[in-house]
């Protein structure tokens, strides 16, 4: 017994649907490691499809591009020296109640840093947080939490507002769903000196809510 003809027409219809969504991301996986970023195959829920720590030391070679992202539904791309001492800051607006978190670090960016704010690569990201990625002249550390709030009546624990993802680390990119350039791309991040990197820091801990445990004397 065959199998029914409308069940083989949605298994083809489905199939070309993946294939075109699956086009954007290889294009883009292509694109990303011409310009020396380690790309990588995620899943919807952002982690990788398989293990990635190969593409943490090394960058994926075009020709098997197509093996690897077959069916992934997001990009992620790889911090750290495999991609030329990438580094990015990471605002979670999500984790933001006042929903001002943003604005307020933008505003602060522009007034210490303004020719700085517009060479750096931004990029919007799910629940409407940014990425702010640049390179860095000289190592690159693993991720760090910069900025925390206590935790809501809600929450069982406190919640990361800005936190860096480095070596180790990985990101979603565009054009993965809810990805987005905001400013500049991915051909044009900037390599920013230490003392800068440094003053975005000192910036975003600023933001920090958490109120330090007291010294015993």
């Amino acid at each position: 017994m065959g199998v029914p003809a409308h069940f083989l027409e949605q298994f083809e219809a489905s199939l070309r649907t993946k294939q075109k969504n699956e086009q954007p991301i290889i294009a883009a996986a292509n694109k990303y490691i011409e310009l020396g970023l380690s790309a990588i195959p995620c899943n919807d829920n952002k982690k990788s499809c398989g293990t990635w720590k190969r593409f943490q030391s090394e960058i994926a070679k075009q020709a098997e591009v197509c093996f690897l992202f077959h069916g992934a539904t997001h990009l992620g791309i790889v911090c750290g020296q495999v991609s030329g001492g990438l580094e990015v800051i990471d605002v979670d607006a999500k984790n933001d109640p006042s929903d001002t978190l943003i604005q307020k670090l933008k505003s602060r960016l522009n007034a210490e840093l303004p020719e700085l704010l517009n060479r750096i690569v931004v990029q919007y990201t799910q629940n409407n947080g940014v990425h702010l990625i640049y390179r860095i002249d000289g190592k690159v550390e693993g991720n760090q939490k910069l900025a925390k709030r206590p935790a809501l009546s809600s929450e069982k624990s406190a919640q990361c507002l800005i936190e860096t993802r480095g070596e180790g680390g990985y990101i979603i990119a565009a054009p993965s769903e809810g990805y987005s350039l905001a400013q500049n791309d991915f051909d044009q991040i900037p390599t920013i000196t230490k003392a800068e990197r440094d003053k975005i820091f000192e910036i975003c801990r600023s933001f920090d809510e958490m109120t330090a445990e007291p010294q015993l004397p």
